[in-house]
């Protein structure tokens, strides 16, 4: 085996991880309920995709109560409908833009029930404080600049909250750049063959 053949191999093992890295460059964020800052990310151009995690699937919380720790009243039969109760509302900030998101039923008898539902959807979202319009899964935005975006707890009151909220944030590469990548890593492969022939 040649010098070239080498650099090729090294060279279209590296497209490969590329992609790979593109399709799962994930951050968890954890938003803790006692505060109204959140954490802010600073996200490159390009889409984003936001899901849902607990601490099943690495995150610090599965969900937050704005009255305190398991502070429950007025559910229905299958623990939703909750008059007092857990909650994932959060909301993103890009430039000023805040979207809130949450569910038709606010409210739920635990953390792990408002999870399942927010995971399963579906899901309401009002922008700068509109009414509620349904939002799809997974949430996504993109951004066509690099962008400093917060994520934060939504509530009015901070002080007596309880638990937070996980997030799962995946930069997903565009079909455009994951085709090129593609293609370029298979025009290597093709070549290294020419020239091993």
């Amino acid at each position: 085996m040649n010098r070239s053949s080498v650099w090729i191999r090294t060279l279209a093992a590296g497209s490969l991880s590329l992609c790979a890295a593109a399709a799962q460059a994930t951050t968890i964020v954890d938003l803790d309920a006692l505060t109204s800052t959140g954490v802010t990310l600073q996200l490159g151009a390009g889409p984003y995709a936001v899901a849902f995690i607990g601490t099943a699937q690495g995150g610090a919380y599965n969900g937050w109560n704005p009255w305190g720790n398991n502070v429950v009243s007025g559910c229905n039969a299958n623990g939703g409908n909750c008059a007092q109760g857990w909650t994932e509302a959060f909301e993103i900030n890009i430039a000023g833009t805040k979207t809130q998101y949450g569910t038709a039923q606010p409210f739920f008898a635990s953390a792990q029930v408002a999870l399942a539902a927010c995971q399963a959807g579906p899901l309401l979202q009002s922008i700068n404080g509109a009414p509620a319009t349904p939002a799809s899964l997974p949430i996504s935005f993109t951004l066509l600049a690099p962008t400093p975006v917060n994520f934060a707890v939504y509530d009015t009151q901070f002080f007596d909250n309880f638990g937070g909220v996980s997030l799962s944030v995946t930069a997903v590469p565009e079909p455009t750049s994951l085709a090129l990548m593609l293609a370029g890593g298979g025009a290597m492969l093709v070549w290294r063959r020419r020239q091993t022939k």
